[in-house]
């Protein structure tokens, strides 16, 4: 009689038993190196991890964080994976999480308030220590309630909670700045493209408008977005213009682009003909081509901020908020220039000019 062959199925994945085993100590031992303790000889660390190596074990990490109830892993939120500016902030995020210990899951909205909620879900499934939301388009009540689950962030929003800690960029300041500027260059018709449905595009709209006005200057807004058609589209409206500014004050640099190339096509150079100022110095900006003036957030700062506060309530069980606000800076570059003032300072009610 032929035995019937066995079947070979997956083989199974080594065991931290199996380890603990073939290194010839306890399991609890095992435990203890992966989880990086101290009071353990160097010579059975080695054994321990020589006898992992050799079986291709690997410590599960869900496993560790059940039975320590800490993984000391963040996640993430990411509005864009597509914008710089969120691949900039992500960067100080990442730096300050390695400096510390920990690991991060990323996931991204899309720029959907729905899709943001899934990836904070998926987030709360891992038992992830904590969660950075930046610029997220949650709404308010909802940021709360995720905050009541795990320690909670926000950057690129003003909520106020005591279980939300925020880190942002002073908005206001940084129009203001723009606004200044471009009046000390003698510009008196400053445009600004703003940025739609952002969260950051109504403090900064409202502290251009209170400026121009403060200024005696005529407030004109065009209705933009986050990205480089917003610009263009803009653009074509001012194209259209019988009396054009002879600056623009965009929402964020890619808002910025999109208005300079389709004003260029349209036959307006810069910045002899006009000026144009961005808004965050992403690294595009600063390229010899470009070379946008634009206002600098720092964006590195404050992912490592973000990271440290958020740490900061995981370990101390803070329960009150803390909130910091970083300045900005105007980067002057070549696409502003100084130009004559020809007549007296418009005067008369601000406007709002839609495409």
């Amino acid at each position: 009689m032929i035995a019937r062959p066995e079947k070979r199925g997956k083989r199974p994945s080594p065991t931290m038993d199996d380890v603990a085993k073939l290194a010839g100590v306890s399991r609890a031992l095992v435990s203890l190196v992966f989880r990086g303790q101290p009071h353990v000889s160097a010579e059975r660390r080695e054994r321990v991890f020589t006898a992992a190596a050799e079986l291709n074990y690997r410590p599960n990490a869900a496993a560790r964080a059940l039975a320590s109830h800490a993984n000391k892993t963040l996640g993430v939120m990411l509005q864009d994976l597509h914008d710089a500016y969120f691949a900039e902030v992500f960067e100080g995020i990442a730096m300050e999480a390695e400096s510390h210990g920990y690991r991060l899951l990323i996931g991204t909205g899309g720029r959907r308030p729905e899709d943001e909620e899934l990836t904070v879900e998926s987030f709360l499934e891992y038992r992830v220590d904590g969660v950075i939301l930046v610029s997220s388009m949650i709404e308010d009540a909802k940021l709360v309630s995720i905050s009541q689950q795990v320690p909670t962030l926000v950057t690129g929003n003003y909520i106020r909670a005591l279980s939300i800690d925020t880190v942002n960029a002073d908005n206001q300041r940084g129009a203001e700045l723009v606004v200044n500027y471009l009046f000390e260059l003698g510009h008196r018709r400053i445009l600004h493209i703003d940025g739609g449905a952002e969260f950051s595009s109504l403090p900064r709209g409202n502290a251009y408008w209170q400026a121009m006005e403060d200024l005696g200057l005529v407030p004109q807004i065009l209705p933009g977005g986050y990205a480089e058609k917003g610009g263009a589209d803009a653009a074509e409206t001012i194209l259209k213009m019988r009396r054009r500014p002879t600056a623009v004050f965009a929402f964020n640099d890619r808002v910025a682009l999109g208005a300079m190339d389709r004003l260029e096509q349209g036959g307006i150079t810069f910045p002899d003909e006009m000026s144009i100022v961005g808004y965050d110095n992403t690294l595009m900006s600063s390229l010899h081509p470009i070379n946008l003036t634009t206002v600098n957030q720092p964006r590195e700062e404050m992912g490592r901020l973000a990271v440290g506060t958020l740490i900061d309530r995981i370990d101390s069980h803070r329960q009150s908020a803390v909130h910091h606000t970083l300045q900005p800076t105007l980067i002057p570059r070549g696409t502003t220039r100084r130009i004559p003032v020809r007549s007296k300072t418009n005067q008369g009610s601000p406007r709002i000019t839609t495409a």
